[in-house]
């Protein structure tokens, strides 16, 4: 049930066109405190403590502050992936 409502909700969100601050381009900045997500519409920022999970695929790392939303970081975006990983794990093991 929640699963379907989550897509519904999503679908409905893409159709309504209001989402240019969730779809779109996203310049994100890891720091000491947490993320730094910008867009053409704002900034939001998040504390590592606010981050609940961290997985990943072979393409991206998904940071998840919340069962239902999160921050995706393609791996591509990095020189050094295993850098990267190793620096999330302290952070959200702090």
């Amino acid at each position: 049930y929640v699963f379907g409502r989550a897509i519904r909700h999503t679908k409905k969100l893409i159709k309504e066109g209001r989402n240019e601050s969730i779809l779109g381009d996203h310049h994100m900045v890891l720091n000491d405190e947490g993320i730094v997500d910008k867009t053409t519409k704002g900034e939001t920022k998040v504390a590592w403590s606010g981050i609940n999970e961290l997985k990943e695929n072979d393409q991206y790392f998904y940071l998840y502050n919340s069962s239902l939303s999160g921050y995706i970081l393609p791996k591509r975006e990095f020189t050094n992936v295993e850098e990267i990983r190793n620096y999330l794990n302290t952070k959200l093991t702090n």
